[in-house]
């Protein structure tokens, strides 16, 4: 979900010509607020649901919970794909007309 979710961003972010997303997040200081909260509407809906699924698997398994189990588990499964693949590629541009 965290790829798809990724790939579509991304499409998006290529339409509108702008910086790769990991690249811009890293290094200009003026879209960084902007990145971390598309960044967030785009990956949050599938990082509740990693964290809900293995909190669940927690307590069906070991009859106990581990929230920050958890929590790093839907980090993983959700935040860093999605991170790393929502700007994989430097969006190109058509030469621009003299």
């Amino acid at each position: 979900m965290a790829i798809l979710f990724a790939v579509r961003d991304g499409r998006r972010v290529a339409r509108e010509g702008r910086s790769a997303y990991l690249w811009s997040l890293l290094t200009d200081p003026d879209e960084r607020r902007y990145l971390v909260d598309s960044g967030w509407k785009g990956v949050s809906k599938v990082f509740v649901l990693a964290f809900a699924l293995d909190i669940t698997y927690q307590f069906i398994e070991w009859q106990g919970l581990k929230p920050l189990q958890g929590l790093s588990t839907a980090i993983v499964l959700a935040v860093i794909p999605y991170a790393l693949l929502r700007g994989a590629r430097q969006p190109t541009r058509a030469p621009q007309p003299d």
